[in-house]
């Protein structure tokens, strides 16, 4: 990273004008905060749009002045977006394990089977009603079920239900359409 004194200059000049000192700024941190969440999503693409977004946070945010510290502020910026990055692909990857997960009554060489992921998305899409939809791509989104329930104005617990009874449905259609039997 730069020295402090040209760091606090960018930042100055940034905070009197935006348009002047964005430049300024993105030349100063848009390769340390490349590296850094390169470092932390391993993929080049994810890195490019996590600093894109970050710095269009740093865009939009209104009061940039009263921040004490903004170069330890930028990178946290970084910092939260790939742990939100990562908690919402753990998250979409523990939804799809439970809902692909076979249970224990199915046969054994259709377990084995790999599941064309975007056969099964297809068939979701032409299967739920467009609120159960929704439903289902915010939960796999990483949402909670008291987000979910503002986005959608339903309550807590009609989320609950409903994404089980989604879940309940999905398992169904893997079943019947992808090739997955009961014994």
């Amino acid at each position: 990273m730069a020295d402090t004194a040209r760091i606090d200059l960018v930042w100055s000049t940034y905070i009197r004008d935006k348009d002047e000192g964005f430049e300024a700024l993105y030349t100063t941190y848009y390769e340390t905060l490349l590296s850094y969440c390169l470092g932390k999503l391993r993929h080049l693409d994810l890195a490019e749009n996590a600093v894109a977004d970050i710095f269009i946070k740093v865009l939009n945010f209104d009061n940039i002045e009263k921040i004490e510290n903004p170069d330890g502020w930028i990178f946290t910026l970084a910092k939260n977006y790939c742990l939100t990055y990562w908690n919402k692909e753990n998250r979409r990857s523990q939804i799809l394990s439970e809902v692909l997960a076979p249970a224990e009554t199915f046969e054994s060489h259709q377990v084995d089977q790999e599941i064309d992921l975007q056969k099964m998305e297809e068939l979701i899409r032409k299967n739920l009603n467009e609120q159960d939809l929704t439903i289902w791509q915010l939960h796999i989104d990483g949402f909670a079920n008291n987000e979910i329930a503002e986005k959608t104005n339903l309550s807590i617990k009609t989320v609950a239900n409903k994404k089980t009874m989604i879940r309940t449905s999905i398992r169904e259609l893997i079943e019947k359409n992808l090739g997955y039997r009961k014994e």
